[in-house]
């Protein structure tokens, strides 16, 4: 089952990633957190999204990342 969030500031979504998918208006990281797949959407002009797709092109799928939104900035954990 796939489900689409938002991330507030200051929360933190944790899973295993499964990839990145990159489209003309946003960029999604999708995470598996145990039966569910998680979809976190960033607009493509962002600097989050740009961050993602930095920091994500080298992870590979079943790596345990944590995603939180900070009021500033995202903050990527492996």
């Amino acid at each position: 089952m796939n489900k689409e969030k938002n991330l507030p500031a200051w929360t933190e979504c944790v899973g295993r990633f499964r990839g990145i998918d990159i489209g003309e208006s946003e960029v999604s990281v999708i995470l598996s957190c145990g039966r569910e797949h998680i979809i976190l959407s960033f607009p493509t002009e962002n600097r989050e999204s740009q961050m993602l797709q930095q920091e994500l092109s080298s992870c590979k799928p079943g790596t345990k990342l944590a995603l939180m939104k900070t009021d500033e900035s995202l903050l990527i954990r492996r």
